[in-house]
């Protein structure tokens, strides 16, 4: 996997990895529209941001517990999904 925070890595790249690269990107973007917004929020800040359950529940408001729950099962339903188009 190609590190993008250097640019010279994304030179590097042939035209066949970036393709693959742009269509994995639109793949997983047409894969959380599956998700509810709550859904969204909570896997992006996990994922993206790095945030810890206990993190995500004080900016969303919930339980860190509910938290954890809401992320396992939006995973799986993004595992599922993605099984399915196989």
């Amino acid at each position: 996997r190609a590190d993008f925070t250097d640019l010279d890595s994304v030179s590097q790249l042939s035209s066949e990895d970036a393709s693959g690269q742009i269509q994995l990107g639109i793949d997983l973007l047409r894969l959380m529209e599956t998700l509810t917004k709550e859904e969204k929020d909570i896997v992006l800040l996990s994922a993206v941001s790095g945030l810890n359950s206990r993190e995500i529940a004080k900016i969303i408001g919930l339980p860190a517990a509910t938290v954890r729950s809401k992320l396992s099962r939006a995973l799986a339903k993004l595992r599922t999904k993605e099984e399915m188009k196989k």
